[in-house]
């Protein structure tokens, strides 16, 4: 038998870019998470939020993202600010981040402990989808992709991050049209996938709008 995964889209057009920054190496250890709702190539709505991690006061990347346990002790944890996040979540048609292994991964572990579940989507990366449009790069990281876009980038803030993720989803798909997405077989609104989980493949397309029009192509500054 089986879980169905969630329903295939057949296009993107409302799509959340979302980043997190972590405290440490454990996934559970989210600090901040930034999101970015765009409806065809506009962005309608944002979210951000410093999060109190659930390890505690083990931070080893404040020298990346500048945040440190004085930072988020008296922030909410995951689960207290996520309610705001939802409402972001359940209205894209996809998810999309900027490695998104890493941070689906860390929404994974939060939601986890935090004893909820998200609902169910489907999700691509724009490290992927970077790597498609412009091969010639000498890497896709997001602040390379950004200089290279002319997209303004205050690298691992991550309301900024979520923002150029959004921007460099737009950028790519005028230029590819489509994007692969992916989800656990087992993630339903009552399970969380276990592990790694079963990887369900399809491509959704992108380039109308939720009223029907041809989106129009957006400006990038040459590579």
């Amino acid at each position: 038998m089986g879980i169905e995964p969630p329903k295939q889209p057949k296009n993107c057009n409302s799509v959340l870019a979302i980043d997190f920054e972590t405290a440490n190496f454990e996934p559970q250890s989210a600090c901040a998470l930034g999101a970015v709702l765009l409806d065809g190539p506009e962005i309608v709505a944002r979210e951000s939020s410093l999060i109190r991690p659930y390890t505690g006061d083990d931070f080893h990347f404040s020298y990346l993202h500048g945040i440190e346990w004085k930072h988020v002790e008296a922030q909410p944890s995951f689960d207290e600010v996520w309610p705001r996040f939802a409402r972001l979540w359940e209205r894209a048609d996809i998810v999309v981040a900027h490695n998104a292994s890493f941070d689906m991964r860390v929404l994974f572990a939060c939601a986890r402990f935090g004893k909820f579940v998200p609902a169910p989507r489907w999700y691509g990366c724009t490290v992927a989808l970077s790597r498609k449009c412009w091969p010639q790069w000498p890497n896709h990281r997001l602040d390379t992709a950004c200089r290279k876009l002319g997209i303004a980038l205050n690298h691992h803030e991550a309301a900024a991050d979520a923002e150029a993720c959004a921007q460099l989803f737009v950028a790519g798909m005028n230029i590819s049209r489509s994007i692969q997405t992916q989800t656990h077989k087992d993630w339903t609104t009552e399970t969380l996938p276990a592990g790694s989980g079963f990887m369900a493949f399809h491509v959704v397309r992108n380039g109308k709008r939720n009223d029907g029009r041809v989106a129009p192509p957006t400006p990038v500054a040459a590579s």
